[in-house]
């Protein structure tokens, strides 16, 4: 076998070759061959200590023509030496392999990065709809139309509809989170709705041999309904005599002498209506308003003047309507005509209450009858002078102390309450009351508490779904009576380490009635009538001496020390002689009741003359100016 060795002396290389003999060549002259194990018709350089040797693979030479001698070889050598050691080439099988890796590798990010947006778009889609429908709950049909609605108007990765099977009712509790109910078609203890939104993921790098919906983004939602804020009114009048529509309409008609009239009571109309953030707004104009809360803006002072001014600006009042004198009252507060939920007045000034409006007439209503009244409150003391009877006895100075405040005319109220307020929150007028209290020697302490023509009014649900006038938006608990009376009683000073009974006046012949108002009667008066009767008389008396009975013997302190031992015996008479006063008294008032009132039908025949002569008695009206309602993600 021969070996040659090649020198490169230049850039175009040379090659000197030396013949060993007895091998078989390449029959080229110059050039000996050995046969490379490698197969290739390249040269492979070996370093060694005299350079560079080359070994050739016979088939290297063989397109070479016959006869080619050795500079026929040298510039073959030379040209197959830069081919192969040219590498400008080598860079393009890599891209060949690379530029499919590189597409792979695009296409799942594209697709990761697409299924991230579709994730994020469908979870707003979701979002949204359970919000949009939470304001129909509880109405179940309310609620589908509205999630469908929603996710239609949003087709970015197309055009979905939802099965009702996606669209549940149910309740929420922080607790134990979401629980459909049974009957997905009834309005039944529905409080809450989830969303299900299925949306198909077509990808780019599978989509061609994936179906259409073999990936599903899906993402949920649940909304609950929250407590529904209500402003509303209350109103009411002593007696009402309406003899157009009585009994004797059909006498008095044909002489011209119909008459309607109103005693103590107080008549509005709905017509121009304000945002009760903007009339609240007015009352913090050139004040630092981020610093007051709006339990804050309720007690602010604000003038007449300014406040007209206010409902100008705001293009609720026209205004030629404003008087040129403000006769009386220079300066009002909110708080004497409104009420808000401690929720809501906790608030900010500068956050915004519940989109509700207020009828300016029914205002301004108020705001006269603020401005016209006379002094409210009258007081007077009346007392015996102990001194000009028992000269030294300085340490006693009043025999009897009797003081009695009485108010007349209250003007309406509003209340901004929120249905979940505990306590809630009861608007309470009374067109007239008188407190009398008297102490005697420190005998006896008595306090008396009575009104006339007395309402309240509390709100107890509140229908976020009533988009009809049919519908009921919301239902009040309304009390109202011709007189209350509460009585307190002391004896010896006995109880003055006990916290007095507040005074809660207990209605004679009155009564609780529900009162639901309808989406079409929002803005209007809604009345509702005392019923009169003289069983409801002789209750209300029968639970007053109740009462009574309650202070004198389980309200006393018990006898200890030497005075109380020596008192104990007096104390002991006098409870059990008044507490069984009271009771024999209790029960001489159920007995009338039983014996008299009932099988008379007295209570029957007092409503029936109430009809015939058109009396109405202790009316009292409640206005719902408006209601809001939403709801909020809870899940």
């Amino acid at each position: 076998m021969a070996q040659a060795d090649a020198e490169d002396d230049d850039p175009g290389g040379s090659v000197a070759g030396r013949s060993g003999g007895g091998e078989r060549g390449s029959g080229h002259a110059g050039l000996s061959l050995r046969p490379d194990a490698a197969g290739t018709l390249c040269p492979h350089a070996r370093a060694d200590a005299r350079g560079r040797s080359l070994t050739f693979h016979s088939s290297a030479f063989a397109i070479l023509p016959p006869g080619c001698d050795g500079r026929c070889v040298k510039m073959f050598y030379s040209v197959l030496r830069r081919f192969c050691g040219d590498r400008s080439g080598a860079v393009l099988p890599f891209i060949v392999v690379l530029i499919p890796a590189l597409l792979l590798v695009g296409g799942a990010a594209t697709d990761i990065s697409q299924l991230n947006a579709q994730r994020r778009y469908t979870q707003a889609q979701a979002d949204l709809a359970a919000q949009s429908a939470a304001r129909h709950l509880p109405d179940p049909a309310a609620v589908r139309a509205a999630v469908r609605r929603v996710v239609a108007a949003n087709p970015r990765y197309g055009d979905l509809t939802l099965a009702d099977r996606d669209i549940r009712l149910g309740s929420y509790t922080p607790d134990g989170g979401f629980v459909a109910v049974a009957d997905q078609n009834s309005p039944a203890g529905v409080t809450a709705v989830e969303v299900d939104v299925p949306s198909p993921f077509r990808p780019i790098l599978l989509g061609p041999v994936l179906s259409r919906d073999a990936i599903l983004v899906r993402r949920q939602a649940v909304a609950a309904q929250s407590s529904g804020v209500a402003l509303f009114m209350l109103r009411n009048r002593l007696v009402g005599l309406d003899l157009q529509h009585s009994g004797l309409s059909g006498l008095l008609n044909p002489l011209g002498l119909g008459l309607t009239a109103n005693v103590l009571s107080y008549e509005g109309l709905a017509n121009t209506r304000v945002k009760l953030d903007d009339l609240l707004g007015l009352a913090t104009a050139g004040v630092a308003a981020e610093t007051l809360t709006f339990n804050d803006v309720l007690r602010l002072p604000l003038a007449v003047p300014e406040l007209l001014g206010g409902l100008v600006r705001l293009g609720a009042l026209p205004p030629q309507a404003i008087p040129d004198t403000y006769p009386s009252l220079n300066s009002i507060t909110f708080q004497d005509i409104m009420m808000m939920s401690p929720g809501l007045a906790r608030l900010r000034a500068g956050d915004i209450l519940p989109d509700i409006s207020v009828s300016v007439l029914e205002f301004l209503g108020v705001l006269a009858q603020l401005q016209a009244r006379p002094d409210e409150r009258l007081g007077t003391n009346v007392g015996l002078d102990v001194d000009s009877l028992l000269p030294g006895l300085s340490d006693v100075t009043r025999l009897a102390n009797v003081s009695a405040t009485v108010g007349l005319i209250r003007p309406p109220v509003w209340v901004l309450a929120r249905v979940d307020d505990n306590p809630q929150q009861v608007a309470r007028v009374s067109q007239s009351g008188a407190m009398i209290t008297a102490s005697t020697l420190s005998l006896l302490d008595l306090a008396v508490k009575t009104g006339a023509a007395t309402a309240e009014a509390r709100l107890t649900s509140l229908n976020c779904a009533a988009s009809r006038p049919s519908d009921v938006a919301a239902v009040f608990d309304v009390t109202s009576s011709p007189v209350t009376l509460d009585v307190r009683l002391s004896l010896l000073r006995l109880a003055t380490d006990i916290p007095e009974r507040d005074m809660a006046p207990i209605p004679l012949s009155g009564a609780t009635q529900r009162l639901p108002i309808t989406y079409g009667q929002i803005g209007t008066a809604v009345k509702i009538s005392s019923p009169v009767s003289v069983s409801g008389l002789t209750t209300g008396l029968k639970n007053v001496l109740g009462q009574v009975k309650t202070d004198v013997t389980d309200r006393q302190k018990k006898c200890s020390g030497i005075l109380g031992a020596v008192l104990c015996p007096l104390t002991t008479l006098v409870t059990g002689v008044t507490a069984s006063l009271a009771t024999l008294l209790g029960n001489v008032l159920t007995t009338v009741n039983s014996l008299l009132v009932q099988p008379l039908l007295l209570d029957a025949l007092v409503a029936q003359l109430k009809a015939f002569l058109g009396l109405t008695v202790a009316e009292a009206e409640v206005v719902l100016a408006g209601t809001a309602c939403s709801g909020g993600l809870v899940q």
